[in-house]
């Protein structure tokens, strides 16, 4: 006998994903947004059924006879949000633009790559990332080397402006030039995603000496400031908190001329 629950399960999923192929073709979606999308839109159909489901169950509905019902809403909403998700994702025709880009990429947040791939190729010039994706352990030590420093006793960083009672904890560590102490305090007390959006891979560092038309282009599309990064290293920092991708020709248009 059937299970009327996970028969409108199975529908959902299966017609979501029907759904999600369907505006991935008619926006021409690259190929590594689309796979992303479909996961997303994988976890969007099943989490909103459940949602609904128990909305419907705290309602007194019996689970098999509110399931099909359910099942309907989520399969329209799946749909309607995954043609507006194809809408903002990268084109293939724009992820094919063949720049170069190199260097520490691992991990990093793909748009910003494509964005990066996309400056190059208009310039006609590598970029190297000189800093992408950080390993929590290897920022810990970072911080700990450049604490007395540039990190100036962890005020230069928002996060420990924002966290008086651990940057105290950490300098007391530093101090005592207690490494193994100060490393392990935090990582296990921090936010350690929060520290940067280097933790994430939602931002990569170029060298100080990018030329300055390629550093406004990125700016145009990526947040910049040019700071001393954890690594004691002057560069310039792009990071997602402003992110705009596909990039339109409006934002194109006001990419420099080199000089």
């Amino acid at each position: 006998m059937s299970d009327p629950v996970s028969d409108a399960r199975q529908k959902v999923a299966a017609e979501a994903r029907a759904a999600a192929e369907a505006a991935c073709d008619a926006q021409s979606v690259a190929a590594d947004a689309q796979a992303e999308l479909l996961e997303e839109m994988d976890s969007f159909g099943a989490d909103l059924f459940d949602q609904f489901l128990a909305v419907a169950e705290k309602k007194g509905e019996a689970p098999e006879q509110a399931a099909p019902k359910v099942a309907k809403i989520v399969i329209g909403r799946a749909a309607k949000e995954a043609a507006q998700r194809a809408a903002k994702a990268p084109k293939a025709e724009e992820a094919a633009v063949t720049g170069q880009v190199t260097g520490k990429t691992s991990g990093v947040n793909r748009k910003i790559l494509f964005i990066l791939n996309a400056v190059s190729a208009h310039y006609g010039q590598p970029l190297a990332v000189i800093s992408g994706k950080r390993d929590p352990k290897k920022v810990a030590t970072a911080i700990f080397i450049g604490w007395n420093g540039f990190l100036r006793n962890g005020k230069a960083m928002p996060y420990f402006r924002a966290n008086e009672k651990l940057r105290t904890q950490l300098d007391d560590l530093k101090q005592k030039k207690d490494r193994p102490g100060f490393e392990s305090h935090l990582l296990s007390r921090a936010e350690i995603d929060a520290l940067s959006p280097h933790m994430t891979g939602d931002a990569v560092d170029l060298p100080q000496t990018t030329e300055p038309w390629i550093v406004a282009a990125l700016a145009t599309c990526l947040n910049h400031r040019a700071e001393k990064n954890t690594e004691g290293t002057r560069c310039h920092h792009f990071d997602s908190d402003r992110l705009i991708w596909p990039i339109p020709p409006s934002t194109r248009d006001r990419w420099p001329r080199p000089d």
